[in-house]
């Protein structure tokens, strides 16, 4: 059975509490309302538009269209936002992951020789 992606979008947005309008959608998606409602009448809705919605409303829409996550996987744009930072920024938390990193590696070596020391020399 093939869901209608426009009604199951309108039927969430309709049950939002607090109440969000369809001129305040549009405004925050870039869009006309009368685009809004057009989608609303489209079965087929494009999973690329409902991924909009769901950013632009802080909810993930593969619970209600669980094939949507194919199409998810096979975005090539980030679906999380990046912030800028400054070089002093990027140098320190490039130190924080290299220290981590070498702490793990260190821990690793640790258990690699507690390992090799118990092997029954015998054996």
């Amino acid at each position: 059975m093939l869901i209608h992606r426009g009604k199951v979008l309108q039927k969430f947005i309709e049950n939002l509490n607090p109440k969000v309008t369809v001129a305040a959608l549009a405004r925050k998606l870039g869009y006309d309302r009368t685009t809004i409602y057009q989608h609303f009448r489209n079965d087929k809705l494009d999973y690329s538009t409902v991924l909009k919605y769901g950013k632009a409303l802080k909810h993930d829409f593969s619970v209600e269209f669980p094939d949507m996550l194919t199409y998810i996987s096979h975005v090539e744009e980030p679906l999380t936002e990046y912030r800028t930072m400054s070089v002093a920024e990027a140098l320190k938390e490039r130190d924080y992951w290299k220290d981590k990193y070498i702490a793990l590696m260190e821990k690793h070596n640790e258990l690699i020789m507690q390992q090799l020391n118990q092997v029954d020399p015998g054996a």
